[in-house]
């Protein structure tokens, strides 16, 4: 909570709805397609915009599309991809087994009783649980102390990564009354009518909530206004009406003289930030995949990809060169760094990486890097088939990390 902003979630990694249930039928494309379209949790708003999705003429074989979103079968899997470039893929038991999205990179996920319970990115792992009822219980992120606890859906307590716990209260209309942490007491009342917060209280600190709507012939602008003991704070949101129906095309937040602006485009995705001092500019391709980030006249950051392939063949970000080759199946081989460094990775045969090797501008190793696993997930971790016990050696894992988080990132605006 500050400036009228509530921030319950440290990190929003995914968003999950606790009664989201996956397929659960194999067969035909028809079926675990109309099982897609009758869960109505299924992301975002498209399926109740959009309609259902139906065969077209024009589709490809074994495609379905509805508007800009399309479901194709090929190898023996489901790729559903929506027009922001999200792809979710599913075995042919309807299972999620990954997606990727622009900006996060791609997921790995395993699945029990066709609900997802780990979701894996590099070394970033998420285990998740259900109750009884298959309702979600309890989400964790692997290697930090970052944890939710939820009951019949709600979350009830959460614990930061400092370790810091919270707990949550609820309304007899589930609306949350309360948030209670170490230093920290929220509370909230709502307007009877509309059901949205008209005051917040903050350790004894009272924040006003005001709304206002203005309709116009190409938008919609609603203003939310918070004043509290810092002052007047505004949040603008205009929404427009597109291709893929209506969406968040402008968000400003205004605070006393300071300004920020963000623009998006009808996919949702941010293509111009206005901030005092600075000025963004980010454009994508057909696909929703980002290709150049400027600011001002300068470019911060492009992205070349292949041409038959998709795939990224080059990042360059300002005095940043990266070069990436890959293997037959399409995973990363080798990054190579304009300092002369090269990162290689090999594979083994579930897809994980093996091995990371680390090489300078005149060939030499700094060391080889081998996760170790459980199922997906890493347990440990070896330098030159060692486990790392001296400062020096955790030093150069912590570095290794660095260096593969870094050269495999998308850029970031």
């Amino acid at each position: 909570y500050g400036s009228g902003r509530i921030r319950i979630f440290e990190e929003q990694a995914f968003k999950i709805d606790p009664a989201w249930k996956l397929p659960d039928q194999a067969g035909a494309k028809e079926k675990i397609s109309q099982q897609i379209i009758n869960d109505k949790n299924f992301r975002y708003q498209w399926l109740k915009d959009n309609g259902l999705l139906t065969k077209t003429p024009s589709a490809p074989a074994g495609q379905m599309v509805s508007g800009s979103e399309i479901l194709t079968y090929q190898k023996n899997q489901w790729q559903f991809k929506d027009s922001a470039g999200e792809i979710w893929t599913f075995n042919k038991a309807g299972q999620l087994v990954g997606m990727s999205i622009p900006g996060s990179g791609e997921w790995q996920i395993s699945s029990k009783d066709n609900r997802p319970v780990t979701l894996k990115k590099k070394d970033r792992t998420y285990v998740i649980a259900y109750d009884s009822n298959n309702l979600v219980s309890k989400i964790e992120f692997k290697k930090t102390k970052l944890a939710y606890q939820f009951q019949k859906g709600f979350l009830q307590e959460s614990t930061d990564s400092n370790g810091q716990k919270y707990t949550y209260a609820y309304s007899s209309l589930n609306q949350l009354e309360s948030i209670k942490g170490p230093k920290t007491h929220f509370s909230f009342d709502y307007q009877a009518h509309t059901g949205r917060i008209f005051k917040a209280v903050e350790n004894g600190a009272n924040a006003n909530y005001s709304y206002d709507v203005k309709i116009f012939s190409d938008s919609e602008v609603s203003t939310t206004t918070i004043k509290d003991g810092k002052g007047e704070h505004k949040v603008e949101y205009t929404y427009k009406t597109g291709e893929n129906g209506r969406y968040l095309a402008k968000l400003r937040e205004i605070h006393g003289t300071q300004v920020t602006e963000t623009q998006f485009n009808f996919n949702r995705q941010p293509t111009k930030i206005l901030a005092p001092g600075s000025t963004q500019d980010i454009s994508y391709d057909a696909n929703g995949r980002i290709l150049e980030i400027r600011r001002g006249e300068e470019v911060t950051s492009k992205v070349v990809r292949d041409n038959q392939s998709g795939k990224i063949t080059e990042i360059r970000d300002r005095n940043q060169l990266r070069k990436f080759s890959y293997t037959s199946q399409g995973k990363i081989s080798a990054v190579a760094l304009s300092d002369g460094t090269i990162l290689s990775f090999t594979y083994n045969p579930d897809g994980f990486i093996q091995t990371a090797d680390l090489k300078d501008l005149n060939g030499l190793s700094e060391g080889l890097l081998t996760p170790v696993y459980k199922g997906q997930t890493v347990t440990d971790v070896l330098i030159d088939g060692k486990r790392p016990v001296n400062s020096n050696d955790k030093l150069r894992a912590v570095r290794f990390y660095q260096v593969i988080n870094e050269a495999t990132a998308l850029p970031k605006y």
